[in-house]
């Protein structure tokens, strides 16, 4: 005989029930982060990350534009390796916040005119080649070459100028070509200083992360907090796409004979891994140490997803310990098998990596991905 719906022991188990379901509901109700914590975390992650990385960026430029100035004040082989130094340090302190290209860098072009990459059409080595060949000197003014094209402006038409056997024979060479394309490098040097310093200054303290604290506020741009912080998760999805799909995977291509090596970023200075790693470097502190709190411990915290969070920093290890396994130059290296194989398990790494941050972190957050971060469609 079927037990009586309405026996104590029947009621006893229905309501059991009923309280489990309601204690769940509240504990998922506790796991959500709230409009503060977002608010919180917008700010510290923009002042302890965002901040400093364009002052560092200021300060390498400023250098740049120094060693860029004295080599051309007096071209030799010593020189020249100082401004070569200095292109380096700066581009470095470029991939450790190329990742952010919101806010202030977004304005006047910042973002293309410090660095035109990729590139795979080669505009830029058409339009130096332009500059160079007509050699007007109104065109690389402070105004005028900040309003030209702006493949020319930055990091990546600047390599070229300092990188190849005949760098230092066309610079030494005393005649007019010589001296213009010394002035066109200083003109780049003294621009990429002039947009580093602006953009840096916009994200002092009272500057930039004061407006992501304001997210919600009547006058600001963000309509909520979660608007700014899905800024700051776009910027961690692209320091992870950048490195994996932009700079490993298009080169690879899909077979070993379609390999663009070529088409790398910044392998004639040899800095090609550098800037991987540099970029996946930024990512981590992103994600695990930039902020207080950190997009680590809002997961953790109030999102109540632990176990997420420490799948996540495992992965980041993962990556690392792949990346590990490649050689420099690598625009070379990876058409030696074994180096292929090496940079495909990076991109399988970082793909399981980046997917992890565009789908389980935006939902455990309530703050979806809902598009690629870099073309922004």
């Amino acid at each position: 005989m079927a037990e009586n719906p309405s026996t104590p022991a029947r009621r006893l188990t229905w309501g059991l029930a009923c309280a489990g379901a309601a204690i769940l509901l509240a504990s998922a109700a506790v796991a959500a982060p709230s409009d503060a914590d977002f608010t919180r975390l917008n700010q510290s992650v923009a002042l302890a990350h965002i901040t400093p990385r364009y002052a560092r960026l200021a300060e390498a430029t400023a250098k740049l534009d120094q060693a860029g100035q004295a080599l051309c004040q007096q071209p030799d082989q010593a020189r020249l390796g100082q401004a070569r130094a200095a292109y380096v340090a700066g581009f470095a302190a470029w991939e450790g916040i190329q990742h952010v290209s919101f806010g202030p860098v977004e304005l006047f072009f910042r973002y293309q005119r410090t660095a035109f990459w990729p590139d795979p059409r080669d505009v830029l080595g058409r339009q130096l080649g332009q500059v160079l060949a007509k050699a007007d000197p109104a065109s690389i003014t402070p105004q005028a070459f900040a309003q030209g094209s702006v493949s020319v402006q930055g990091f990546t038409a600047l390599e070229r100028l300092l990188y190849g056997d005949d760098t230092l024979p066309r610079l030494t060479a005393k005649d007019d070509a010589a001296r213009f394309r010394c002035a066109m490098l200083t003109a780049i040097t003294g621009n990429l200083a002039a947009i580093a310093t602006d953009t840096a200054a916009a994200w002092g303290a009272q500057g930039f992360p004061a407006e992501m604290a304001r997210a919600g506020q009547v006058g600001s741009r963000y309509m909520v907090p979660t608007d700014a912080t899905l800024e700051l998760i776009k910027s961690l999805h692209a320091a992870i796409e950048l490195p994996i799909d932009r700079k490993l995977k298009r080169p690879l291509g899909a077979t070993a004979d379609k390999a663009q090596p070529r088409t790398m970023e910044a392998w004639r200075s040899g800095q090609t891994l550098n800037a991987i790693k540099a970029n996946l470097a930024a990512a981590e502190a992103l994600y695990l140490r930039d902020g207080d709190p950190t997009l680590d411990q809002l997961l953790s915290g109030p999102a109540g997803r632990a176990d997420l969070a420490a799948a996540i920093r495992k992965q980041f290890a993962a990556v690392q310990q792949a990346v590990a396994r490649l050689r420099e130059p690598l625009d070379k290296t990876i058409l030696k098998p074994d180096q292929r194989q090496a940079a495909l398990r990076v991109v399988e790494q970082g793909e399981k990596l980046k997917r992890m941050i565009a789908e389980d972190l935006t939902e455990a957050l309530g703050v979806p991905l809902g598009f690629n971060s870099l073309d922004g469609d």
